[in-house]
């Protein structure tokens, strides 16, 4: 039974993603940090990478980042049926093929003036009523008497 592998895995995705925070100080000495710093009575205390603990003054810091971590590249199954979409725009995005996106508005090109607007449609032309039927064929001519 896999039963705690499961669990591992479900306490990986449940457990909190958190960015880096890059501190920059006024003298420029740069210090990434893998959680967030404590800001207490105008200090400022961080763990960094290298599981070094620092804690410095507020005003000595000159800039405080969060650095986000790039989505993972996740590969779409192109045999699942329920992910045909993604897999169109996958296949779109290896082939250079931009689309537009359902529920964007198209926008129109930066190069058209905003004088230029589309052509108008033409009213089509509404019955009032049916048709008359058409007429009835002319008579026959009766056969010649011999």
């Amino acid at each position: 039974m896999r039963f705690p592998g499961r669990v591992a895995v479900l306490l990986f995705l449940a457990a909190p993603i958190s960015a880096d925070v890059l501190l920059t100080m006024k003298s420029g000495e740069r210090y990434q940090t893998p959680e967030a710093p404590k800001h207490k009575n105008g200090m400022v205390s961080f763990t960094t990478t290298n599981k070094r603990y620092l804690t410095v003054k507020e005003s000595e810091i000159a800039k405080e980042e969060k650095i986000v971590p790039p989505a993972p590249n996740h590969k779409v199954d192109r045999t699942d049926s329920k992910q045909l979409g993604a897999v169109a725009r996958e296949q779109r995005a290896e082939r250079g093929i931009s689309a537009d996106v359902a529920g964007e508005h198209a926008t129109p090109p930066k190069d058209a003036s905003p004088g230029d607007k589309p052509p108008r449609r033409t009213a089509r032309k509404t019955h009032s009523k049916t048709p008359p039927p058409p007429p009835p064929p002319p008579p026959s001519e009766p056969p010649p008497e011999s």
